[in-house]
């Protein structure tokens, strides 16, 4: 009976030992470290802690596509979490920290961490604020009349007079495009979407931290195939929305009138990113962009029809920041 008490106990001592020494109650963390905004904080001092994204309930579809920020398993040590740090100085020695950067522009970036790292990040005197990436909505209602386009471009489409798009790039930020539509292709039926990157895809390429990436070739040989779908499809249909509203030729969109919707830049070529809908996949998505269009030595314009109501909404937030420097 005394042998199976101390039994008893060793093993309640042991559980107890390994809950005190789990990473995520860790005394290095930053329980009460102002700098970390209560979000990250519950994260990094609850392992069990799961923050979900508020969806627009005008679109439900979204709830089988948008995951949420921080998935339960990848809350817990060894995967990464997404933030936005601010910081008044220089940047610190991101690799000896242990941060991979989605992005940086001076005084701001946005970085995936584990909880070894915002450990270590918690010592580093230079930052200035360290805060979950939070989820951004799909949100578009407006069309070519309300940028007045229809003032700088006439003509009867395909025949048009005046600027087109042509020889630019126009990047849609969103839930994909469906690449199988007639809108998106040249008059000698290539397709003018040039790449994608698909944020979610299980795949991985070297030139992005996470999804994989499809080029012209490989575009082609889905459209010829048709049967398939690539990374990048979009399966909602908001992206292919806002990509007809930016860039369709109107082929194919007018209930059996061709060219009766016609887009703002219907001559452009096309960069798509399907982003995983928060902050920081945003920010990874621009500098994706504009990485690509300088390689290719082509202007680019980029449409984000997405966003939240977090933050001060005057330029000083992290995110903020980063979009309007880069932009």
């Amino acid at each position: 009976e005394i042998q199976g008490m101390r039994l008893r106990l060793s093993l309640g001592l042991s559980v107890l030992a390994l809950l005190l020494i789990t990473p995520g109650h860790s005394a290095g963390l930053p329980a009460d470290d102002p700098r970390f905004d209560p979000a990250l904080r519950e994260i990094l001092t609850s392992p069990d802690a799961i923050v979900r994204p508020r969806l627009p309930r005008s679109a439900p579809a979204l709830a089988r596509l948008v995951r949420p920020v921080v998935p339960l398993e990848e809350a817990l040590p060894g995967h990464p979490i997404p933030a936005l740090l601010s910081y008044p100085g220089t940047s610190p020695d991101w690799k000896a920290l242990g941060f991979p950067v989605l992005g940086e522009v001076p005084g701001a970036a946005a970085v995936l961490g584990t909880f070894e790292a915002f450990e270590r990040l918690s010592r580093w005197p230079g930052l200035g604020s360290a805060r979950l990436s939070r989820p951004v909505q799909p949100s578009l209602d407006k069309g070519l009349a309300a940028v007045n386009g229809t003032k700088i471009r006439h003509g009867v489409p395909p025949a048009y007079s005046g600027p087109t798009g042509k020889g630019a790039i126009v990047a849609i930020v969103d839930t994909g495009v469906d690449i199988f539509h007639a809108d998106f292709r040249r008059e000698d039926g290539s397709s003018r979407v040039i790449t994608m990157w698909d944020q979610y895809a299980s795949g991985s390429s070297a030139e992005v931290p996470v999804g994989q990436v499809y080029r012209e070739t490989e575009i082609a040989n889905y459209i010829s195939d048709r049967w398939t779908k690539p990374g990048g499809f979009d399966r909602v249909g908001h992206g292919t929305h806002v990509a007809g509203i930016a860039a369709g030729n109107g082929s194919e969109s007018g209930l059996g009138v061709a060219y009766r919707y016609v887009g703002v830049a219907p001559e452009a070529d096309i960069i798509v990113v399907r982003t995983g809908f928060d902050e920081a996949s945003v920010v990874a998505a621009l500098f994706f962009v504009f990485e690509e269009a300088a390689r290719r030595g082509q202007p680019v314009a980029v449409n984000l029809s997405l966003g939240n109501q977090y933050g001060p909404h005057d330029g000083t937030d992290p995110f903020e920041k980063i979009v309007s420097d880069l932009c």
